[in-house]
């Protein structure tokens, strides 16, 4: 009984010291709990940070990817403006093709079999020429090499390491060049001669239908025409305010003719008429009163020729004399530019002749405006001459009026 009642103490004091002992190990148990926790979240959030990273960096390779397709498709734009044929990866012209201007590569090899008229760059490659291959201009390799397997460059060949290092390269040798000489034998020395003799027949064939339309004007309508010539001699200050007027206004009388028409119903057929016939009235007039002007040059010429010889009065003469003397400036032009140095004094020649055209065509066209193309009743007429006008060589010429009064 005794030692029952001392084993109790003994028991207490065993479970304090249990219980002393356990507290420890839960504190240690829960700090374990919580790093484990902290350790967790570390994990994730670097999963997280890691995972964002990629993103963006997808992101940004995406975003360099289409700048850089943007920037090659600009690059390409612009080559073609420029006639340059831009590629990527391997290309290949073949025997029998024909590239016009310069070819690039890049990230692959160009193989030329064919004709390539200009130069050939390939970058990140190599330039294969193969027998048959020609290269026109130069050939520029860089990060790759130049094999030549019996093509021909007929330009400077190099190649450019990655380093930048450039390796000397000797070019093919060129073809001769003909002698200078020669060439201008065949080219330039010719070419002011053959420009000459076109202006020179074209000059004539001018000449020949002005002629011939002259001679019509004299055969059929002498009268109207000795009205228009006599009217620039005697008024040439009025006929040459008419015709520069009448120059400066032929456009804005088209287009008020146009108007006018398409403004009405009635006017709107006569539109198909009035467009093709308007410039063909105006280079009528300005015709004839060139003409106009060739006859009043060849009888004022006549006149000069000692007392007015009846042999020197004829119209047809008049107006041949006056054609060939007004295109004469134009065919001395054409004939001194065939002479090589003296081009610009055949230049200066055929701009006095164009003016010396344009003063007579604006007389002539001022004077066919005023006599309404000869038909305007007592406007102007020569003076009646009995030894002149009763001869019987000029029957064949109308009865002069009197002057208008």
């Amino acid at each position: 009984m005794r030692t029952d009642i001392l084993k109790v103490p003994a028991l207490l004091l065993g479970a304090a010291l249990l219980a002393a002992d356990g507290a420890p190990l839960a504190a240690q148990s829960t700090a374990g709990d919580e790093v484990r926790r902290e350790a967790a979240e570390a994990r994730r959030e670097a999963t997280r940070e890691a995972a964002r990273a990629h993103r963006e960096a997808a992101q940004e390779s995406a975003r360099a990817q289409r700048e850089a397709a943007r920037e090659m498709a600009r690059a390409r734009a612009e080559a073609a403006r420029a006639g340059v044929s831009v590629l990527t990866g391997d290309h290949v012209v073949a025997k029998g093709e024909t590239v016009d201007g310069d070819m690039v590569v890049v990230g692959g090899d160009l193989r030329v079999e064919g004709e390539v008229r200009g130069n050939a760059v390939v970058t990140g490659g190599d330039l294969v020429m193969e027998e048959g291959g020609t290269v026109l201009g130069d050939a520029v390799v860089t990060g790759g090499e130049l094999i030549d397997n019996g093509g021909s460059i007929l330009g400077e060949m190099r190649t450019v390491g990655v380093d930048g290092h450039i390796p000397a390269l000797q070019a093919p040798p060129r073809p001769p060049r003909a002698p200078e000489h020669a060439a201008r034998f065949g080219g330039s020395w010719f070419e002011p001669i053959g420009r000459g003799i076109a202006g020179v027949f074209s000059t004539l064939a001018l000449g020949l239908v002005l002629a011939g339309i002259g001679a019509g004007l004299v055969f059929y309508g002498l009268p109207y025409l000795r009205k228009v010539s006599d009217t620039v001699r005697s008024s040439p200050g009025r006929s040459a305010a008419v015709g520069l007027a009448a120059s400066f206004l032929i456009v804005p009388a088209f287009v008020l003719l146009v108007v006018a028409l398409a403004v009405s119903i009635i006017g709107i057929p006569l539109l198909l008429v009035a467009v093709p016939l308007y410039p063909v009235m105006v280079v009528a007039a300005f015709g004839f009163g060139l003409l106009a002007v060739a006859h009043l040059i060849g009888e004022y010429t006549a006149e000069q020729r000692g007392g007015f010889d009846f042999s020197y009065r004829n119209a047809y003469a008049y107006v041949f004399f006056g054609v060939g003397l007004l295109l004469a400036p134009l065919l001395a032009a054409h004939m001194i530019g065939m002479i090589g140095f003296l081009g610009w004094a055949g230049a200066l020649l055929k701009v006095v002749g164009g003016m010396i055209l344009w003063v007579a065509a604006t007389l002539g066209v001022g004077a066919v405006i005023l006599t309404r193309a000869g038909t305007r009743e007592n406007y102007f007429a020569r003076g009646y001459d009995p030894v002149l006008d009763e001869d019987p060589v000029f029957d064949a010429e109308p009865a002069a009026r009197e002057p208008h009064v």
